[in-house]
């Protein structure tokens, strides 16, 4: 779990997505048209005690239409991702996850200069974690 990380490649994309969805949603509430025009007067003359036009409660109904139509695919792919990460989290990854003690190692490149200085330090850390009795496997 340790490894789970944010994507600067996905976090980008999404905003771009976000962004172009604004940009588009913003566009076309700017239109100004005879049935989007009444939303507004819709909403706001008619309560709870009144019955209102017809054109009015047409208006309130094709609103709820709209908000289920964009809640539904919202509420199944949270649904889907959750089942998705649970699944995954259930999988064994085909080694042991207990007892593993993992670790990184910066070698400075000023002071090993080539490939071959680098081979000579690895293998001399490999050698040094060879010399613990309870370590059983060791990889570089």
């Amino acid at each position: 779990m340790e490894n789970i990380r944010i994507s600067i490649e996905v976090l980008l994309a999404s905003i771009a997505v976000l962004s172009l969805t604004g940009l588009i949603a913003t566009r076309c509430c700017r239109r100004r048209t005879a049935w989007s025009a009444d939303l507004t007067g819709a909403t706001r003359e008619e309560t709870r005690s009144t019955t209102g036009s017809v054109r009015q409660s047409r208006a309130r109904s094709a609103l709820v239409v709209v908000q289920i139509a964009l809640a539904l695919p919202l509420l199944v792919g949270g649904v889907l991702l959750t089942r998705t990460f649970a699944a995954l989290n259930a999988q064994s990854p085909g080694f042991e996850r207990e007892n593993i003690l993992t670790g990184h190692l910066a070698i400075p490149r000023s002071k090993y200069r080539n490939d071959a200085a680098v081979a000579q330090v690895e293998e001399r850390i490999l050698e040094s974690a060879r010399a613990f009795p309870a370590s059983r496997r060791r990889a570089w």
